[in-house]
């Protein structure tokens, strides 16, 4: 063979070997080969290969199914397409390593250190991530990882997009900054978890999960669905449930979520149990929390304003300083609870419970103590009709002014059993056919299907006053300002044009009539009297 084809034959070999190096590089990285540690053998399926130190490695399409690679160094080392499924990596460290495509389902990470990891359409179904130390993970595009552990271990800066996580127990974990965004981590289990700075949850679902004995810190969730979510025995500072967010059925008991804010539109937190919960400084304006169950909980200068709380139980909570103006309360319960100076501006209260409610009467500053239903009064800007034809307010109703009574006479206001400017109280509005209203309390008596009884048993299509009787048109139950209770000599007055009793059912009308029979004497021999309540 000539020199010149000697020469010929060596460059189709360096020629050759350049490419198969070339090529070499591409399938396995910058490093020559990922052999392992422990020999130079390369990883196989059940292979052992511990102890192995990688760095530039990129590995596409194989089968490492069962690989031991515990107590390993990897440093920027790509898996793509592959299968690690059963693998071992305890105790591994890995640093900038991009796993995508692959099957880690099954594989043990305990006691590893990874850090700015992106994990891209990767499945770790059943997947165990003990007592590591993760930082900067990204996860996204489909990762799959159904029923996978993540326990006793160290996250920061967490950010899961686009996965499927249904399942996923995190136990034991500290977790700072999370962020997960358009994923499925429904009937998640969450225990004993606590996440620090930051928890950002927007566009995804977390249906039917439990969220125990955990502590959330910034916690924002945002076009979400966390129906039927339990977040008890739970501490969620700076909680914020936004747009979108839907809360049906879901469970905070015995929870810490003070000034948590629910500003939402397009929402669902009917159902919600918070019994036992800390709320203080909570905001739920014009929030749909039908149904819910607030009982024994801290509510205590909570925000609900313009809120839709039909058949709400409260029963037993402290709201003291909480505000429901212009909130509807339809058939809530209020039984027991503080409501010391607590705001019900406008709030419809219709068929509400405040049976031994505390605070009814110091509502926005009032001294008197108590419920207001079992008082007979009218409220504030209550009408009533003077002899010289002009009418005056009760707020502005004086003893000595002559009154319209019910038997068609103008008597003198003699005593007041109560008069309180300021304060909110419960009273039951009636309206007639007629366009005649009338506010008063629940057990004030009026003239109802011509016999003397309390307002709370008249009821629509009911005959309403005596000299001109009119047919109930409806029946609502109103949060008024003012409490006030003026006699007259003749013990009945017009009030709004309907005729009324100066008397409650707490005592028999003609008893308490006789009773005041001294207050008469003395105020028709022109002596002054203190304006006491008797009852």
């Amino acid at each position: 063979v000539s020199h010149w084809e000697k020469g010929r034959m060596g460059g189709y070999v360096l020629g050759l070997w350049i490419c198969l190096g070339y090529v070499g590089r591409l399938s396995w990285g910058q490093s020559a080969l990922p052999l392992c540690g422990n020999g130079p053998a390369m990883p196989s399926p059940g292979g052992q290969c511990n102890g192995s130190a990688w760095s530039g490695v990129t590995v596409r399409s194989v089968n490492w199914t069962g690989v031991n690679l515990e107590g390993s160094q990897m440093f920027s080392v790509e898996i793509l397409n592959s299968s690690l499924r059963k693998a071992s990596l305890k105790g591994s460290q890995w640093t900038g390593g991009v796993i995508n495509a692959t099957d880690l389902s099954e594989a043990s990470f305990s006691d590893g250190e990874f850090q700015s990891m992106v994990f891209g359409g990767v499945m770790c179904d059943d997947g165990e991530f003990d007592v590591m130390t993760i930082f900067r993970w990204s996860v996204t595009d489909d990762t799959r990882c159904l029923n996978a552990k993540v326990r006793s271990s160290n996250a920061t800066m967490i950010q899961v997009d686009n996965s499927f996580l249904p399942m996923l127990k995190v136990e034991g974990t500290y977790l700072k900054f999370f962020t997960m965004k358009g994923s499925n981590m429904a009937q998640a289990n969450w225990f004993q978890t606590q996440v620090d700075s930051q928890l950002d949850v927007s566009s995804s679902n977390l249906t039917g999960s439990f969220f125990v004995s955990c502590d959330f810190a910034n916690a924002t969730f945002s076009e979400s669905d966390l129906s039927k979510t339990s977040f008890a025995n739970s501490t969620i500072l700076a909680a914020a449930f936004q747009s979108g967010v839907l809360l049906a059925n879901s469970s905070f008991e015995s929870s810490v979520l003070p000034g948590a804010s629910f500003n939402s539109t397009r929402t669902d937190f009917r159902f919600l149990d918070f019994r036992n919960a800390n709320l203080t400084q909570a905001s739920f304006p014009g929030v749909d929390i039908s149904y819910g169950n607030f009982a024994r909980s801290t509510l205590d200068q909570a925000l609900f304003d313009g809120a839709v709380a039909t058949w709400t139980n409260f029963s037993y909570s402290s709201l003291v300083g909480a505000s429901f103006a212009g909130a509807n309360l339809f058939g809530s319960e209020f039984t027991g609870a503080d409501l010391s100076n607590a705001d019900f501006r406008e709030a419809n209260t219709t068929s509400a419970v405040f049976t031994d409610a505390k605070g009814m009467g110091s509502i926005n500053g009032s001294t008197d103590s108590g419920s207001s239903t079992n008082r007979a009064c009218f409220p504030g800007d209550a009408v009533v009709h003077l002899e010289d034809g002009s009418t005056k307010m009760m707020k502005e109703l004086n003893v000595g002014d002559h009154i319209l009574t019910d038997s068609g006479v103008f008597s003198p206001v003699f005593y007041f059993s109560h008069r309180l400017q300021e304060g909110l109280f419960h009273f039951i509005e009636i309206h007639t056919s007629d366009n005649r209203r009338i506010h008063l309390s629940p057990s004030h008596k009026l003239f109802v299907n011509g016999r003397l009884q309390e307002a709370k048993v008249a009821r629509v299509g009911d005959s309403l006053g005596r000299l001109k009787p009119g047919v109930i048109s409806s029946v609502a139950h109103r949060t008024l300002q003012g409490l006030f209770n003026p006699h007259t000599l003749e013990g009945s007055l017009v009030v709004d044009q309907i005729e009324a009793s100066c008397y409650t059912s707490a005592v028999p009308t003609n008893l308490a009539h006789s009773l005041l029979a001294f207050e008469r004497l003395i105020f028709q021999l022109g002596f002054p009297r203190p304006l006491t309540a008797l009852w």
